[in-house]
């Protein structure tokens, strides 16, 4: 659906809900993050904290690094990285912390501690 407006067009995608996320998803009218609009990542690119599939192990690291300097001066760290913590964030660079980072606080585990939905067939 395409919302015309005088200045562009606007595309309005369909809400996407899954069984395996519904349940830990909010809605964003109901996302209390505030300190999101504190963060210094704010306004960078954010190719620069989620980087494509199949990258190179060095240009990763190369990546995460700088990331990981800019988390290291943010006011809101200890937010950004409960937050990633808590959700929990599977992708990108979050509180100072990687992908790599969080797995291996908690085990490969993480991410993935949400049940599967159970069959209704018999």
């Amino acid at each position: 659906m395409l919302v015309n407006t005088a200045a562009s067009s606007i595309a309005v995608l369909p809400e996407r809900r899954s069984a395996r996320n519904a349940a830990r998803i909010p809605p964003i009218a109901q996302l209390k993050l505030g300190w999101q609009e504190q963060a210094s990542c704010q306004g960078t690119d954010a190719r620069l904290f989620f980087g494509p599939e199949k990258e190179r192990v060095r240009d990763r690291e190369s990546r995460e690094n700088a990331a990981k300097r800019i988390c290291a001066s943010c006011p809101v760290l200890r937010d950004c990285r409960k937050h990633a913590l808590q959700t929990p964030e599977l992708f990108g660079v979050w509180g100072g912390l990687s992908e790599v980072d969080r797995e291996t606080v908690f085990g490969r585990d993480f991410g993935r501690r949400i049940p599967r939905p159970q069959s209704l067939a018999a």
